[in-house]
């Protein structure tokens, strides 16, 4: 990318107003003070502050201001300020919050398609689900594109285990259990599977819902599941390993169509600044790794590591389900993701 200064006229800033008023939250117009930035931009997730995630969302703050030479800025909302992933995505869509920086899973239901990425155990390792990410960038670009959204670059979130107040070794110990799920129908269909009763709810209604009951527990990383402040509530950490959840940050379309093209050209997700935060957060996360299971450990949660096998045998009935329900692109998208694997 050139480091060229930006050079737009206040006559340009202007032009489109009509299109502008729409998402007035986001076109701001420079005030007396020439420091102030020209745009300020939400970006929301229900991550927590001190996580990789949390990190990454404000160094690609930095980045922009630093990128546009002040004329945007990025507003960044951490662990679920601005509502949980649902919501927050449909605001994005709607053009009420710029950035939406989260899971896959969290789109689902505006963007099923991408439930393609998080079918249980269609990805074996995060090295294999970064390539099956790089391999599919474009068709997963245009899926968003047509939905409303542009994406930006992809994170990931690590690999989705059970926490629980009793033990789960086997899928039948799931039986009659209420288990929180994302809000997305392959991760309900997995619960399920298994003979548990699934409970799609917000990040921010979990915690008491374990210590109250109302949940038996959840599907989660390791990560997140320990700075959310879940694994205070639990006995049990079953390592069923049966998600590698990828993330992305996407813009909403309304916003990014409203800035001028040198500004988007700035901001744009394959600037090699961009990739190489994208691949720092991604090498924080490895290194994290080995130290999260013993974190929980740690905790005086029992970890159980069971006999995958029973639990693969879930797989096929919900990927039977998405590759019936889903559409054109799903498929193709489901295509890409077999191939490169």
């Amino acid at each position: 990318m050139s480091t060229k200064k930006l050079q737009t006229s206040r006559r340009t800033l202007l032009k489109g107003a009509g299109a502008s008023a729409a998402i007035a939250p986001f076109f701001i117009g420079r005030s007396a003070n020439a420091a102030d930035p020209e745009w300020t931009l939400k970006c929301a997730t229900v991550a927590p502050g001190d996580t990789p995630w949390g990190h990454l969302a404000r160094n690609l703050g930095k980045l922009v201001t630093k990128r546009t030479d002040g004329r945007v800025k990025i507003k960044v909302f951490l662990g679920g300020a601005l509502g949980n992933e649902q919501s927050v995505v449909e605001q994005t869509g709607a053009g009420k919050i710029a950035i939406f920086a989260g899971s896959f899973g969290g789109m689902s239901k505006i963007v099923p398609e991408l439930s393609a990425l998080e079918l249980p155990y269609i990805v074996k390792s995060a090295k294999q689900g970064r390539k099956v990410l790089a391999a599919n960038r474009q068709i997963i670009h245009d899926i968003l594109w047509d939905r409303g959204f542009k994406l930006w670059f992809f994170s990931e979130n690590g690999t989705q285990d059970i926490g629980s107040t009793r033990a789960i070794e086997s899928p039948s110990d799931m039986k009659g259990l209420k288990i929180r799920t994302l809000e997305s129908d392959v991760h309900i269909d997995f619960v399920k599977a298994a003979g548990a009763s699934a409970s799609p709810m917000g990040v921010t209604e979990v915690l008491p819902s374990l210590q109250t009951g109302v949940i038996d527990g959840f599907t989660n990383t390791k990560i997140f599941g320990t700075a959310a402040g879940w694994t205070s509530a639990i006995t049990h950490w079953t390592v069923s390993a049966h998600c590698w959840q990828p993330a992305l940050v996407a813009m909403s379309r309304k916003v990014y169509e409203t800035l001028p093209k040198e500004i988007t050209e700035a901001i744009s997700g394959e600037d090699e600044e961009l990739v190489k935060l994208q691949t720092r957060t991604n090498r924080r996360l490895d290194a994290m790794k080995p130290q999260l299971l013993q974190n929980i450990k740690d905790l005086g949660i029992e970890v159980i590591e069971p006999d995958l096998a029973p639990w693969r045998k879930l797989a096929g009935g919900v990927h039977g389900k998405f590759e019936k329900a889903t559409t054109k692109q799903g498929k193709a998208l489901l295509k890409g993701i077999k191939k490169a694997t």
